[in-house]
């Protein structure tokens, strides 16, 4: 008797998830040396360093994740067998492990790829900063990779705001600061996507105050209004989540905003992050941020909140390899009738990109920049130009977003044999 055995195969398709990374900027505001060792920096925030005082450059983290790069750029070399080192920095401390470049002797930059430390909800994380021997004084930028756990999602956030004294303050995603005039706290988005998982972290004084906190969205060329919201109680020192999911466009505008009854003594730091999940994957917004937009032509940096700044070296921010697949820009006010306001994305202080919006007009406020875009190479140097190409385009507060783009590593569809 002979045995038939058959083997049947069936094939099933699994839709496996990728690997998606996005980059967040640290560094002095332009045209300020770095000079010292023991200082910390805020990620994608305006707050330069303090020294000995993280909590002015905390980041707080939204999401489950792992930091897995960290690069630096440095204008002038340290010189001779000097260096500085720069190191994740997470709750407190350098983590075994951490991702850290140091840049020795007559090198100008440097990248750690190799190393990876893990980040969760209501971690805090920031970049330090440490000196060997007395390196020569030097502009200087830098960038961490964040890998979320959860495919797509990016993180965004104000750290080391400290608001008093007023009843509304207001902050963008990166500038890291609270202000008043809900205008000062405006972030333009330059692709569509969805915001969602909001968290703050209530500062530790305060005398049982009810502070409000809230996340507000406007179409286009519109004024925010409240979309996620939690009111808390000073003094609580808790990370609180505010609920709630918020779909947006490109050249939609969002901010965070506190209000508290007026004076309020609560003037510690107040930390509020939000996860960003864009339409496409492996895009990520990079968020900028200028108090007055200038009436004669001037340099302006890429991420964090920025200045005008002249000579364009002092605006020049390091990137990676990766592409650059948007750009937006919102004026609190029109330029004017006949006025035109031009934005355009330049690299390495000779190519002026694609990447490029006007505003125009009487009654625009804001322009997208879509079906345009530009590869960046490992350590080009970017900024944007500001230009009135017509007329006198009155100053007024300016926001300025990019939106970065890698490719996700791994996943898509596999076919996997089922055997019977």
């Amino acid at each position: 008797m002979r045995k038939l055995l058959i083997l049947l195969f069936a094939f099933v398709a699994c839709a496996c998830a990728q690997t998606t990374t996005q980059y967040l900027w640290f560094g002095p505001t332009g045209g300020t040396n770095i000079t010292v060792g023991n200082e910390w920096y805020a990620l994608q925030s305006s707050n330069q360093y303090t020294s000995g005082n993280t909590n002015q450059t905390n980041f707080l983290v939204p999401t489950g994740g792992q930091i897995c790069s960290i690069g630096a750029w440095l204008h002038t070399a340290p010189g001779g067998s000097t260096s500085w080192t720069f190191s994740l920095y997470k709750n407190g401390s350098i983590p075994s492990g951490a991702p850290a470049v140091t840049i020795t002797g007559s090198a100008t930059a440097g990248a750690d790829t190799s190393h990876c430390v893990s980040v969760a909800l209501g971690d805090y994380i920031s970049v330090e900063q440490q000196i060997s021997g007395s390196p020569t004084a030097t502009l200087m930028s830098g960038y961490v990779g964040f890998v979320p756990t959860v495919e797509g999602e990016t993180i965004f956030g104000s750290s080391g705001g400290t608001p008093s004294g007023s009843s509304n303050q207001y902050s963008g995603l990166g500038t890291g600061v609270f202000t008043n005039g809900a205008a000062n706290g405006y972030t333009v988005i330059p692709v569509p996507g969805t915001f969602k998982k909001a968290y703050v972290q209530m500062p530790s004084n305060g005398t049982g105050e009810t502070v409000v906190y809230n996340f507000m969205w406007a179409a286009s060329g519109g004024t925010p209004a409240t979309v996620l919201t939690a009111s808390l109680t000073t003094g609580t020192n808790s990370v609180t989540a505010l609920t709630g999911t918020q779909a947006v466009s490109a050249g939609d505008v969002v901010e965070f905003n506190v209000s508290a009854p007026a004076g309020t003594a609560v003037n510690q730091n107040y930390y509020i992050s939000i996860v960003f999940v864009p339409t496409t994957l492996g895009q990520f917004i990079i968020p900028a941020f200028r108090n007055t937009a200038q009436t004669t032509a001037e340099w302006y940096q890429v991420a964090n909140r920025c200045y005008a700044e002249t000579p364009e070296l002092n605006a020049q921010m390091v990137f990676p390899a990766m592409q650059i697949a948007a750009f937006a820009a919102l004026r609190a006010a029109a330029p004017g009738a006949s006025a035109t306001q031009e934005y355009q994305l330049r690299d390495n202080a000779t190519t002026e990109t694609a990447v490029e919006c006007s505003i125009s007009g009487a009654s625009a406020v804001y322009c997208t920049s879509t079906g345009l875009s530009f590869s960046v190479s490992q350590w080009d140097l970017l900024d944007t130009l500001l230009t009135n190409t017509a007329g006198s385009p009155g100053a007024t507060t300016l926001a300025m977003s990019y939106a970065g783009y890698i490719a996700p590593v791994g996943g898509g569809v596999s076919v996997v044999p089922r055997h019977h």
